[in-house]
């Protein structure tokens, strides 16, 4: 991942207006060096110009008069007037001076005479100056190339400018698009993280409604568990009536006690009924509150009660069985009423302790199996806990291993661009290092300058090709 400098809105617009303000500043302290060294330029060139405009203007003067004394003297020469020039390397050239016949200008020559005399001679030329003419011409090219240097860094600061801005609309642009990809990716991270959180969302769902459809299916078992014990409890209630009206009948000395003993099996049976509405009701409330972890419990506890309902049963089939035999046998074989009066009594007193055993037998046997259906219920419990706690503990680690892959990814893409961000400054600084050199030769290079627009080399080379020619002497 690469890493970029996170700035506002406002600290971009300060730091573009700081930028823009120091180059002003330099630009304008350029200007300022320019002008400074260009000002003894400017001073030299209206000096020269105001030498060259007074002897022009000398010259216009000196041409006039020589002129006129040429026809002074041509008037008194008889011979024919010839062509008259200035010396070379003078930018001033006589016309011809034509030929004056002495009866037309007989009126001029006696003007002439009365203002300068009789004997007067033309005036002397004045020999040119020849530095100066090297100099203006050499002050032209000078010029004309300065000119032209002038434009070469007009455009090279034109180009140099461009070439900025085009970085600068590059650097934006690149970073316009990081920014955009930055965006991107957190979307697409958000888009990735919401899609899995709706996964996980979807399969709780489904796993929600498996588990209300397997707790329905429970509950319906239960039921029809209950009432088919509830059957089997009151089918063994009519047997039991049965026998107890039987042996009624056989015993009528005992109408009493198997009043009492109904009245105990009733109040039995009715304690047993509001003890299995009670764990029913209970088990109810248990599964209102947790559903999920009394599914399996209450299937097994409904198995468990099955199969001790089903050895009950069998047990009370055979005790059935032997009672009948015994009453068979006891009907073959005719006793007097004593006897049969003291068996009775006797059997009684057995099948009295017998089914006072069996109720403290079975009363031990159903406070057994409520105890180890609850312990049953309770490591279920526990089992169920452990395992969502496991499941929690899986699903956060998971979690956190995916929150930190995505940070390692972010910080690596942080540091990438950081790293993209160094290379370009380092580039632009070691742009502006090389104007910065530039514009310093530039600054040395017009100090090395004298006031007249020449170097000291310049001016050593002028010399010796002056000695050469033989015009320092005259100059």
């Amino acid at each position: 991942m690469q890493q970029t400098l996170s700035l506002s809105v406002s600290e971009r617009h300060l730091i573009e207006k700081r930028l823009e303000a120091k180059r002003l500043k330099e630009q304008r302290l350029c200007f300022q060096q320019k002008a400074q060294q260009n000002a003894p330029k400017y001073a030299t060139n209206a000096t020269l110009r105001a030498r060259h405009q007074t002897g022009r203007d000398k010259r216009l003067i000196i041409r006039h008069l020589g002129e006129r004394l040429a026809r002074v003297a041509l008037a008194h020469e008889s011979q024919k007037p010839t062509k008259v020039t200035i010396q070379r390397n003078s930018k001033v050239v006589e016309p011809q001076i034509p030929v004056v016949e002495p009866e037309t200008d007989k009126e001029f020559i006696d003007e002439e005479r009365e203002r300068f005399g009789p004997a007067h001679r033309p005036p002397r030329t004045k020999k040119t100056n020849v530095w100066a003419q090297i100099c203006m011409k050499e002050k032209e090219a000078e010029e004309l190339e300065e000119k032209k240097e002038k434009e070469k860094r007009k455009l090279a600061a034109v180009e140099l400018y461009e070439e900025l801005s085009k970085q600068e609309m590059e650097k934006r642009m690149q970073k316009r698009a990081d920014r955009k990809d930055m965006e991107k990716y957190a979307v697409e991270t958000g888009n990735q993280y919401n899609a899995w959180k709706e996964a996980e969302k979807e399969r709780e769902r489904v796993e929600q409604i498996k588990l209300q459809k397997e707790a329905k299916l429970r509950q319906e078992e239960l039921q029809d568990a209950m009432s088919q014990q509830k059957k089997r409890i009151e089918r063994q209630r009519k047997f039991e009536m049965l026998a107890v009206e039987r042996a009624k009948r056989q015993l009528d000395e005992e109408k009493a006690l198997r009043e009492t003993k109904k009245e105990k099996e009733r109040d039995q049976v009715r304690r047993i009924r509001e003890e299995n509405i009670k764990s029913i009701q209970t088990r109810r409330e248990q599964k209102i509150r947790d559903q999920e972890e009394d599914i399996q419990l209450q299937q097994q506890a409904a198995a468990l009660l099955d199969k001790r309902e089903r050895e009950r049963q069998e047990e009370l089939a055979s005790i059935r069985a032997k009672q009948t035999q015994r009453t068979r046998l006891a009907l073959l074989h005719v006793k007097t009423p004593e006897e049969r009066a003291k068996e009775d009594e006797e059997k009684s007193r057995r099948i009295q302790a017998r089914l006072e055993q069996q109720e403290v037998e079975q009363s031990q046997a159903r406070e057994k199996k409520r105890k180890e259906a609850l312990q049953y219920q309770m490591r279920g419990i526990q089992q169920q806990k452990e395992e969502r706690r496991q499941q929690f503990q899986e699903e956060r680690m998971r979690e956190e291993e995916y929150a930190k892959e995505c940070k390692k990814q972010y910080d690596e893409w942080k540091i990438k661009q950081y790293r993209e961000f160094v290379a370009k400054r380092e580039k632009e600084i070691g742009y502006k290092e090389i104007v910065k050199q530039q514009m310093q030769q530039d600054k040395v290079r017009m100090q090395r300058e004298e006031t007249d627009g020449m170097s000291r080399v310049e001016v050593a080379l002028n010399t010796k090709l002056l000695n050469d020619l033989g015009l320092m002497n005259k100059v």
